[in-house]
């Protein structure tokens, strides 16, 4: 494949001095279709299969170039992918329309992958769960927190209605900030459906993505303010977002 590459023209500035080749846009099909027939030899079905699949991601990563790449749906891939390869930190939210998402086999390998960033590599893997009620506020989400502390995440649990009105201001959707230098963002539609995954690194972008992170981190409850928290929802004695 490295051969395939370096064997296409690329288009380089003298003036600059030397610069990593790159390989121009209009060459991407031809790239593709080379990687079709060094590595899918047999059935045409698994070259065409190949091909495409190669032009996907190529085009993937040429949108790249412009710090913002988006895909149709849920991209699981790219959220493993970008959690074995930080090296800094994971700050992630979690928002009411992905409470099942939990439950499935993409967040069993999802889990496990960030346990291995904890454990082998040190990479520190917050996350805030933010909730539209206090109904939510139950032994189920105590369940999932304890289940995450277990693996050494960093767990937080904020009531949206109950923030302060500063707050309420900022976006509510899903994110993660992976090495507080690319943002994974999911986008729902009036069903609350995820429907798109961006990926977006502008400085500016991300710069604003952790401190609402962070502001939202300060304003919500640890683990254990939400065990005592979770026995007064269920004792009646505490009052707010009821009715």
């Amino acid at each position: 494949m490295k051969q395939l590459a370096e064997n296409l023209p690329v288009a380089t500035d003298r003036s600059a001095g030397p610069q990593p080749a790159r390989i121009p846009i209009e060459a991407v099909p031809d790239l593709a279709t080379n990687f079709a027939d060094v590595l899918a030899p047999g059935p045409p079905i698994l070259s065409t299969f190949v091909r495409l699949e190669m032009q996907r991601v190529i085009g993937y990563m040429t949108d790249l170039t412009t710090l913002t790449v988006e895909c149709p749906g849920e991209n699981h891939d790219w959220m493993l992918a970008l959690t074995r390869a930080a090296e800094e930190s994971i700050c992630a939210t979690s928002t009411s329309v992905d409470r099942e998402f939990w439950n499935s086999e993409p967040a069993s390998r999802y889990l496990h992958a960030q346990q291995e960033a904890i454990d082998e590599h040190g990479v520190p893997v917050r996350r805030l769960f933010l909730l539209e009620s206090a109904r939510e506020l139950d032994d189920r989400l105590l369940r999932l927190c304890e289940e995450q502390e277990v693996l050494h995440i960093e767990v937080r649990v904020a009531v949206l209605p109950e923030l302060p009105p500063h707050l309420l201001r900022g976006t509510t959707n899903d994110f993660i900030v992976y090495d507080e230098a690319v943002s994974f963002e999911i986008d729902q539609d009036l069903r609350d459906v995820n429907i798109r995954t961006r990926l977006i690194a502008r400085p500016d972008h991300v710069q604003d993505r952790m401190k609402r992170f962070r502001d939202l981190w300060e304003a919500g409850m640890s683990l254990r303010e939400l065990e005592v928290r979770v026995d007064d929802e269920e004792d009646g004695t505490w009052m707010v977002d009821r009715g």
